[in-house]
């Protein structure tokens, strides 16, 4: 019974899964009913108006495409601050070829000790939190995750296919979600500049039918992979919907908001230069740690 109860209270605090159910359950149409009931709340959320002209032109941005592309978005004395930050961060290495990756978790909710510069300007940016509060239809009152990360190929690892699934075309979650990427370095398509297919974080019939084949597939997984691989949007589901992911390059400064309900991946390190850049997550808005908050107001 105890045992039951932890459960419980940590996938209340846990955002829903991509995917759930087992083989059965999903060829009934288990995880359809999770997606249309997962977006039938998000389009009954009060839709929240922004009054300035360039927030304002972002929020349609990312409402059409799904993405936004915001070059030199700090002054230079803020970037270079945030960069020294990051440089300075200690980092857990992650993998170790293909590619070599080490991050650094620099903000956090319920985390005491966040780094105070990345919070300042980047967790708490009210410019930034007013746009994706508008895309959500919901109030900032979680702290978003922020966290550093770094990856590149060494020489003789070019070529090889890599071994971590960000570099598969997926989606995050089947309901709307806020990912930024704030780009330290110049990032293109040589080394892993974020790519994304415009449009697809609409829900559409061709995406459901998409959704639905993928989940009885997923129920057929070990509970292992469940828990660690996202499933691959394979090319021709891509072409059926008429999308094509696409790098989104910019150079150091550059801050990038995308909705995480689309295709994307990490892009493919063709050379040695490496990939710097900051996530700043907003997925526990969809967890009870918000509701919670909501109803304390």
């Amino acid at each position: 019974m105890i045992g039951f109860i932890k459960s419980l209270v940590k996938n209340l605090y846990t955002y829903p899964p991509r995917f759930a159910g087992g083989f059965i359950s999903n060829l009934l149409g288990y995880h359809i009913l999770r997606v249309l009931v997962f977006n039938t709340f998000y389009g009954l959320r009060g839709k929240k108006f922004l009054q300035d002209k360039q927030g304002k032109a972002i929020y349609e941005k990312i409402m059409a495409d799904g993405i936004a592309v915001i070059p030199n978005f700090f002054p230079e004395e803020v970037f270079l601050q945030i960069k020294n930050e990051c440089d300075k961060a200690k980092k857990e290495i992650m993998n170790e070829r293909s590619p070599y990756m080490a991050r650094a978790a620099l903000v956090r909710d319920d985390k005491k000790d966040s780094n105070f510069i990345l919070d300042k300007h980047l967790a708490s940016n009210s410019f930034i939190n007013e746009i994706v509060s508008a895309v959500l239809g919901k109030d900032i009152l979680v702290k978003p995750k922020v966290s550093f990360e770094e990856t590149f190929y060494h020489k003789e690892d070019i070529g090889k296919r890599a071994v971590d699934t960000q570099d598969q075309v997926h989606f995050d979650v089947s309901y709307p979600t806020v990912k930024c990427l704030y780009y330290l370095n110049d990032i293109d398509d040589s080394n892993a500049a974020f790519e994304y297919a415009r449009g697809s974080q609409k829900l559409t019939l061709k995406r459901l039918w998409m959704e639905y084949k993928m989940s009885i597939a997923f129920g057929r997984w070990s509970r292992n992979r469940q828990g660690e691989e996202p499933m691959e949007v394979e090319r021709e589901a891509l072409e059926r919907q008429g999308m094509k992911v696409i790098p989104f390059t910019g150079k150091a400064n550059t801050l990038v908001i995308a909705n995480t309900m689309g295709f994307h991946r990490r892009g493919t390190h063709k050379t040695t230069k490496p990939r710097h850049l900051i996530f700043v997550d907003y997925r526990e808005l969809e967890t009870f740690k918000f509701l919670k908050r909501k109803l304390l107001q």
